[in-house]
């Protein structure tokens, strides 16, 4: 029953002109600034955390354009899920960058594609369709009868998911040996076992080793990549930007630490769009866990 509601509820918004869409995300995102919410809550400590310079109404503003694109974010996937090949590529305005993204695939051992949750994540698939059967890791959701739709969402245009355990990740370095294109989400809070404690935004935050590991031969290309949302649904603006070669770094402190560093060049550029609502604070260095109230 719940699934067959949000199928229905997917399809109800993919009809719609993205425009349209996009309204409406914007309107839920309003209310989760409106009401308190947990969304808010998270998303004021989170920014009173990031941006201590900034004045009470500065981070304000950003709070609720936050919460607004985030809305989009979640209206978007309907509309990305639903349309054609043709009408996704359609709302790619500007492709800034590509450079990067050349110079990078030029590598002999795979390309790996690093975004944040920044913009439109998920429309970041329809630029990379073309690659030879790209790979994107994934977290299951916490709803699991979720998982086969969105499986199948992201799969249909040829593309390969592996989640973040064991036989994704041997999934994913038997597909970057073949030299195909794998893409990753690292600002995501890891397990204790598998990150280390870097800043992000001038915060410890418990920070992925995975994408270290993954990188470390010089022979794998690496780039940042971003999907801007442009206003009143007129579509997206992708970014490629390089990505800091100490990534690859053995150290796990100073691999971390650049990866953030590439986080946060994105960010910076288009920061309203980023998801300031999760909590990436939580565990603190000391073991403790962050109260988001």
């Amino acid at each position: 029953m719940q699934l067959r509601l949000v199928k229905t509820l997917l399809w109800l918004l993919s009809i719609l002109p993205l425009r349209l869409n996009h309204a409406i995300g914007a309107f839920i995102g309003l209310c989760n600034w409106w009401l308190p919410t947990r969304n808010r809550t998270a998303t004021r400590v989170n920014l009173a955390l990031c941006f201590p310079e900034a004045t009470q109404q500065e981070r304000r503003n950003l709070g609720r354009q936050s919460l607004i694109e985030t809305g989009k974010a979640m209206t978007e996937l309907g509309w990305i899920w639903h349309r054609s090949a043709k009408e996704l590529n359609a709302k790619i305005r500007n492709v800034h960058g590509q450079t990067h993204l050349d110079l990078a695939r030029q590598q002999k051992k795979g390309l790996i594609i690093v975004s944040p949750h920044l913009g439109s994540w998920e429309f970041c698939t329809v630029p990379l369709a073309w690659e030879n059967r790209p790979v994107f890791m994934y977290r299951p959701p916490r709803r699991p009868f979720l998982e086969p739709l969105m499986i199948s969402a992201r799969t249909r245009f040829g593309a390969e998911l592996a989640s973040v355990d064991a036989a994704g990740i041997k999934h994913v370095i038997r597909s970057l040996r073949e030299g195909r294109c794998v893409g990753i989400l690292p600002d995501q809070e890891p397990d204790r076992a598998n990150g280390v404690f870097a800043p992000f935004f001038g915060v410890e935050a418990n920070t992925m080793t995975l994408l270290s590991r993954l990188s470390s031969s010089a022979e794998i290309g690496l780039v940042m990549m971003y999907c801007e949302r442009l206003p009143h649904g007129q579509g997206y603006d992708v970014h490629y930007l390089p990505a800091d070669e100490a990534i690859r770094h053995k150290d796990k402190t100073n691999a971390t630490r650049a990866l953030n560093a590439s986080l946060e060049r994105c960010i910076l550029q288009c920061k309203h769009q980023y998801i300031w609502s999760y909590k990436r604070f939580r565990l603190q260095p000391d073991g403790s866990r962050r109260k988001y109230r």
